[in-house]
């Protein structure tokens, strides 16, 4: 499939619209692990992604939950009624919950052709999120440009903020560094001795599925917590109480 990256894929489901960019075969070496509970600095795998995969381009809204699912979660810390704010507060049951819901709905009327939406892992968020770059940051080195590119504790008034008002990555997916933390799968083993230096089109670790990781920083995070490689431990049940989001795949 010849499909440059970054372009554009818009998908309509009960009169809502979700919006993807594509992200094309190729490799990342994984960021080291800095979970804020522990650290797991040992590991860093090559990955290698055989196929290409759709990747939302912003998390998902409060009107893309609601037309969805029936109901609005609860919106801590909003400003105003803004259907253009990210989800937030959620766990990992309401993230299966919403994804088995959506898959229902386009496997009954036909949509996608097959295609399911998924939760990324680790791997995928951040290959999406770097683009192809190699830097700091996916925009350099530069500490004092993130500004331009997430909500975080320097500039978002402690609060959120509505999506797609700062600038994206080359391939034009927004507010990945910032504004609520992305809830992702793990992919990587426990028991680091014997693990593979190469993983190639690595699923989550279904093991692990229960505890989920979070990934981008969020408008109540210093600058390094931001960074691609920290994160938090989400349970299958943990109370509304952190600015977590969701983010899709499709593949």
């Amino acid at each position: 499939m010849n499909i440059k990256a970054g372009k554009d894929l818009k998908v309509y489901i009960n009169n809502c619209c979700f919006v993807f960019r594509w992200c094309p075969p190729g490799k990342i070496v994984l960021s080291r692990r800095q979970e804020k509970e522990y650290i797991r600095k040992v590991y860093s795998p090559e990955i290698i992604f055989t196929k290409g995969f759709w990747f939302g381009e912003t998390p998902i809204t409060l009107i893309q939950w609601e037309n969805i699912m029936g109901y609005n979660l609860p919106n801590f810390g909003y400003t105003n009624d803004c259907f253009d704010f990210p989800i937030s507060e959620i766990n990992v049951k309401l993230a299966h919950d919403y994804i088995s819901t959506l898959n229902e709905i386009t496997y009954k009327n036909d949509v996608l052709n097959n295609q399911k939406f998924y939760i990324p892992n680790i791997g995928q968020w951040e290959y999406a999120c770097r683009a192809h770059t190699n830097t700091k940051w996916f925009f350099g080195d530069d500490d004092s440009d993130l500004k331009h590119y997430a909500w975080y504790r320097c500039n978002s008034g402690d609060t959120k903020h509505p999506v797609r008002l700062l600038k994206p990555n080359a391939w034009g997916i927004y507010d990945l560094y910032g504004n609520v933390m992305e809830i992702c799968y793990d992919l990587l083993p426990t028991d680091y001795t014997s693990a593979p230096k190469q993983l190639i089109d690595p699923l989550s670790n279904s093991q692990l599925e229960q505890v989920m990781y979070t990934r981008g920083g969020s408008y109540d995070d210093d600058i390094d917590d931001c960074l691609p490689a920290r994160g938090r431990i989400v349970g299958i049940d943990n109370s509304f109480n952190e600015p977590v989001g969701l983010r899709l795949i499709l593949l």
